[in-house]
């Protein structure tokens, strides 16, 4: 018997790569059915917006952006986006409101008189132009306290009743300051001229009565100061212990506006007082939490 044959039995040789040939793989076959699937929108949509971490997410989502150092932080209080100019200009109401009564009812600026009733009459209407620019100038700085309560109700992140009883009574208690003040610039002035000016002098000794009260009235008690700047003032502390409370304002802003109307309040608003007495003291810390306001809505604008 003859040996089978080997060559016909052996496995012919696999084309390698260097003689250009490459494997061909057979072609997977596709099932129909799964093709023409139909695609469920609502999967799909949820599937695609689904975040890759949940929890970063939720806590991105909860963590209001510190408008300072830029870090997510629950404390810090949330900045509305202002335009450059909105901004500014409630800084300036902020900002000027505590300063104009810093300047003008407690300093050398505003005029001050001592003597007999018969002599400060006389006094006021010798210094009629100081007197009456000065008051001109509060009763300004008193339109402005109505900026600074717009400005603060503005960052509450919510109405609430206390929020809008709040905001209403310290405008009518600004509205009558500026009465107010603007009575004493103009009515107050004309009525001291009239009666130094008199061709019979209402300053004799014989009109006594009617000058004590003149000048008690124009001068030291005068009517609605006290009602309108106590309104106006409890109306700053209540908006900045809500802003506070429901982290609109932060810590360094509600605590010196809390504190410094305070002061102003038992005091008794008259702002008449020694340049460095508590008056001064009230308003300078008004001053320093409305200031740290400003800077904030300023630096957020920008």
């Amino acid at each position: 018997m003859g040996q089978p044959n080997r060559d016909s039995d052996s496995v012919s040789p696999v084309p390698s790569d260097t003689d250009g040939d490459s494997e061909v793989l057979p072609a997977t076959p596709v099932d129909c059915k799964d093709a023409a699937a139909p695609v469920d929108p609502d999967r799909s949509t949820d599937s695609a917006s689904a975040p890759s971490n949940p929890v970063l997410s939720r806590e991105s989502a909860i963590a209001p952006d510190d408008p300072e150092s830029g870090k997510s932080s629950s404390a810090a209080p949330a900045t509305p986006k202002l335009s450059r100019g909105a901004a500014i200009a409630r800084a300036a109401c902020l900002t000027l409101f505590p300063l104009t009564f810093i300047l003008l009812s407690n300093t050398g600026i505003h005029p001050g008189f001592a003597g007999t009733a018969a002599e400060q009459v006389a006094a006021l209407a010798a210094d009629a132009v100081r007197w009456r620019w000065v008051h001109l100038g509060l009763a300004g700085g008193s339109l402005l306290g109505m900026g600074v309560l717009f400005t603060l109700t503005s960052l509450l992140p919510r109405p609430h009743p206390v929020m809008r009883a709040a905001l209403a009574l310290g405008v009518a208690g600004a509205a009558v300051l500026t009465g107010v003040f603007a009575l004493e610039a103009t009515l107050v002035v004309e009525l001291a001229q009239a009666c130094v000016s008199a061709a019979n002098s209402c300053l004799s000794a014989a009109n006594g009565p009617f000058l004590e009260r003149f000048s008690d009235l124009a001068l030291d008690r005068v009517p609605l100061l006290f009602p309108g700047g106590g309104v106006f003032l409890a109306a700053i502390m209540a908006l900045a212990v809500m802003g506070r409370a429901l982290r609109a304002l932060a810590f360094r802003e509600s605590l010196p506006l809390t504190i410094g109307a305070l002061v102003l309040f038992l005091y008794g608003p008259s702002l008449h007082g020694p340049p460095l007495g508590l008056p001064t003291f009230g308003l300078c810390l008004i001053l320093a939490g409305s200031g740290a306001l400003a800077v904030r809505l300023v630096r957020a604008s920008i």
